[in-house]
């Protein structure tokens, strides 16, 4: 398992090649870009993150690190359960140098991939949960070097809006 939050299937943990760093529980550190992060340090054990847009852009994220670059050609699922905030639009995908990405963007009920600039990227699942959460699954190709990250935020240009992340995941299929 790479990521953050507490494994989804199960409550099996996995571990495979490749594997997320997100310095434990600690969101406060998460390379960000005109986001903050609530609760901020995150209390352990996990609570939803509340990643909100602060500077007014779309693009604003956080980007959850992965341990080491994804290789040439490597495929990985990229697992993220988030709910609705204040912004029913979210922005997850890979990110690679140069803020080059390939994106999933929108509100649960009409995700859409928006971007392939580093690799091939689709929804492999989309499971609604009691809870007013979805649990995504997505599958990505690596076709550039450099990608070290997992972008998730909201998908708005209003400061303030925020989305809800439990867990973001990343493993080889």
């Amino acid at each position: 398992m790479i990521g953050f939050g507490p494994e989804l299937v199960g409550g099996a943990q996995i571990d495979g090649a490749v594997r997320l760093d997100v310095n434990g529980l600690r969101p406060d550190l998460w390379p960000r870009n005109g986001v903050r992060v609530e609760p901020d340090p995150l209390p352990a054990p996990f609570t939803p993150a509340r990643i909100i847009n602060t500077g007014g852009e779309t693009w604003h994220r956080c980007n959850v690190e992965l341990k080491r670059p994804l290789k040439l050609g490597e495929t990985v699922l990229i697992r993220v359960r988030t709910a609705d905030g204040t912004s029913q639009n979210r922005r997850i995908g890979p990110m690679g140098p140069g803020s080059l990405a390939s994106l999933l963007t929108g509100p649960l009920s009409n995700l859409k991939v928006t971007r392939e600039q580093i690799g091939p990227l689709s929804l492999v699942s989309n499971t609604a949960l009691p809870d007013g959460s979805a649990d995504l699954v997505l599958r990505y190709e690596c076709q550039a070097e450099g990608v070290e990250a997992i972008a998730v935020g909201p998908e708005t240009n209003i400061i303030g809006m925020h989305l809800i992340v439990y867990n973001c995941t990343a493993r080889s299929p």
